[in-house]
């Protein structure tokens, strides 16, 4: 089969592969079209083996920040995923995040986010769940708001130990409240990822401000250790904030949080376009508790 052939064979084969690609293989493997088909097949179970190790690390997201998640990893969650289709009748369910779990110790980008949690049998995407831990936050300040009201009315009457109650209760929806917006946020982040997956890209879309610099911080220390690590000199990181077109007015929010924070760091970064920043870093860089 001359070489024109082969290559056409090979495209319909492999719809998804660039043309200098298939030719590329078909070159280093002399001509020989079962060994490029057998070159290319290889490559493709590897980068679906890279993919799933990065998806692992996704699994281990964001623990400090997050919580400390002792959950399934991606692999575990894909099998329980298979069985959920298998088995639709069954719910997944995951247990309560303490509140008050470590924030110290190695601050890794990826690592523990929480297992998405199925609210229904039928429930299917990560964006689904990272809506309903939205509202389900929105309920929990609704009642702190409402909880403390009361508590107020009793103190004020002189009823002290109802008071604490109402107070206590109040404390409780709180906690509630910012464990629902971290399994929100950390289902975004796995929903941005899945859309764009790039180990060197972290996509803030749908976070709040203040999760968006604490995760940006734990992603650019996880950065920088891998440069040191592997003794790479230099590497450059794209940042999705976003437009804002969605904020109060269209006026972005994350986007200057994120920039004064790279300012904060010392980190150089240019912008790419109106919602996405190239930041670039050093394995001498700073991380976060080298900051002053």
């Amino acid at each position: 089969m001359d070489e024109s052939r082969a290559i056409l064979h090979l495209s319909t084969r492999f719809p998804n592969k660039s043309r200098e690609y298939l030719v590329r293989k078909y070159y280093q493997c002399d001509g020989h079209l079962n060994a490029t088909i057998a070159a290319i097949t290889n490559d493709e179970s590897e980068e679906v083996s890279l993919c799933n190790r990065f998806l692992d690390s996704l699994f281990t997201c964001i623990g400090n920040l997050f919580c400390c998640w002792d959950g399934p990893s991606y692999t575990e969650f894909q099998e329980r995923s298979r069985n959920e289709r298998q088995y639709p009748s069954q719910v997944i369910t995951t247990p309560i995040i303490s509140p008050s779990a470590p924030k110290g110790a190695t601050r890794r980008v990826f690592q523990e986010l929480p297992q998405v949690h199925q609210v229904t049998t039928n429930a299917g995407s990560a964006r689904h769940s990272a809506t309903f831990y939205r509202e389900q936050a929105q309920q929990h300040l609704e009642k702190k708001r409402e909880l403390n009201r009361i508590a107020h009315q009793y103190k004020q009457g002189g009823k002290y130990k109802l008071a604490n109650e109402y107070f206590e209760a109040a404390k409780k929806q709180k906690q509630q409240h910012e464990e629902a917006n971290r399994r929100a946020a950390a289902a975004f982040l796995k929903e941005n990822y899945e859309k764009n997956p790039s180990n060197d890209t972290i996509d803030f879309h749908h976070l709040y401000v203040k999760e968006a610099v604490e995760v940006l911080d734990i992603f650019l220390d996880d950065q920088i250790g891998g440069l040191r690590d592997d003794n790479v000199k230099t590497k450059a990181l794209s940042v999705i904030t976003g437009r804002g077109k969605h904020s109060e007015n269209g006026v972005p929010k994350i986007k200057p949080a994120v920039i004064e924070r790279l300012i904060v760091r010392k980190l150089k970064f240019s912008e790419v376009n109106a919602g996405h920043l190239k930041v670039y870093i050093y394995k001498n860089s700073l991380l976060t508790n080298d900051l002053s």
